[in-house]
């Protein structure tokens, strides 16, 4: 055995070069050092490459764990949240605010389809003008019988304050919008400008007032004014609410409108109306009645603005109709006052104007020619402004 060593001593001498120096030439006991030297450092490497993997591998679990997080609490702006709204639908349209004295300055909403929101975050409704950016906030939506819904109640005439409606994500009490908009709506921007000449403003009107706004409040006049002839009053005081009568549906430019006479202030009759008229060519009746077929006709009108613009037409056709007749009644009573038939005639056909008329007695006024009045075209012109809210 000891021969045997030998040989593979001389052997593996002769492998090394002649012309390497001794100082260099390798002994056994640093070829042996060399070889651990080479296990250590392969054990250490590979050491080094299952420190690496599990390190990359807790850093894979981090990561997916914080994107599960933010998926199941997604911040408003999050792409996942469009989610929340891919199958709802609803309304928004303006009111007046229940026992207030305004008009259009109210809006209900109602949305159904829409998923439970993140915990912390809340649905918002905001009125936006999309030309100044300026947001007015209408509410945070509250969730009752499987709808989404809120109602605003504000001071200011709603139609001229904006034209879209959004719907966005918010976490906690903010002033502006500040996710992205799930659900909105944009009022059609021609069909738009007619009605709002007939609910916000006109340009030749008193005051500016919308058509509609003019003609239901002197509506509501007349009525109230020529409702004192059910009590048979004397003849000075019948003249005296007879030509009121006549000055408010006949207005400064009417061939019968006159300054009432002096004693009527003290019986009680002050009224002359806001000098625009019901009746006449360039009255609130035949100047809505043109906005309103506008409004109707032009490209982008709505499935429900072309709806109720006519049920807007038949209150004002009933109201001419009915007026036209007491206009003939105030003339016939300031000439004989003690004519009761011709007394309660007038104060029925105001009435009729304002309110609308149950022609066929079934307990309801409705949207039809015939019992349509001041009311059903003004409720119809506020119907023309709803919208419905979509998914963006």
């Amino acid at each position: 055995m000891q021969g045997s060593n030998h040989n593979e001593q001389l052997e593996r001498e002769r492998d090394v070069p002649e012309n390497m120096p001794r100082s260099e030439k390798p002994t056994p006991n640093t070829r042996l050092r060399a070889g651990n030297a080479g296990r250590v450092a392969l054990i250490v490497a590979f050491v080094l490459l299952v420190i690496a993997a599990g390190t990359i591998g807790a850093l894979l679990i981090l990561k997916n764990t914080s994107v599960g997080n933010t998926a199941s609490h997604p911040a408003p702006g999050n792409a996942a949240n469009s989610g929340l709204a891919v199958n709802a639908n609803g309304t928004a349209s303006t009111i007046d605010q229940p026992g207030g004295t305004g008009h259009n300055n109210g809006m209900t909403i109602s949305i159904n389809g829409l998923l439970t929101p993140p915990s912390g975050y809340q649905y918002d409704a905001w009125f936006v003008d999309t030309t100044t950016k300026h947001s007015l906030a209408l509410g945070t939506l509250s969730l009752k019988n499987q709808a989404y819904s809120v109602t605003y109640a504000g001071g200011a005439d709603l139609v001229g304050l904006g034209n879209e409606i959004e719907i966005t994500l918010e976490h906690g009490a903010v002033t502006a919008p500040t996710g992205k908009a799930l659900l909105a709506a944009t009022f059609p921007p021609h069909a738009f400008v007619y009605v709002r000449h007939m609910l916000y403003s006109f340009s030749n009107t008193p005051g500016k007032i919308g058509l509609l706004v003019g003609l239901i409040e002197q509506a509501q006049q007349l009525n109230a004014v020529t409702h004192q002839l059910t009590s048979n009053p004397n003849a000075a005081l019948t003249r005296c609410i007879a030509q009121s009568a006549l000055d408010i549906m006949e207005g400064e430019s009417g061939s019968n409108y006159k300054a009432l006479p002096a004693n009527c202030a003290a019986l009680g009759i002050t009224n002359t109306g806001d000098g625009y008229g019901l009746l006449g060519a360039n009255g609130y009746i035949a100047t809505t009645q043109a906005q309103d077929l506008l409004a109707n006709s032009q490209p982008d009108a709505t499935s429900n603005i072309h709806e109720h613009s006519r049920h807007v037409t038949y209150g004002l056709q009933d109201m001419n109709t009915w007026l036209t007749t007491a206009q003939q009644d105030a003339l016939a009573l300031i000439n004989t006052p003690g004519n009761t038939a011709q007394m309660l005639a007038l104060a029925t056909l105001a009435n009729h104007a304002y309110y609308g008329y149950d022609a066929n007695h079934d307990g309801t006024i409705e949207y039809v020619p015939g019992e349509a009045g001041s009311m059903i075209s003004y409720q119809h012109g506020q119907y023309m402004t709803a919208m419905v809210l979509a998914p963006v």
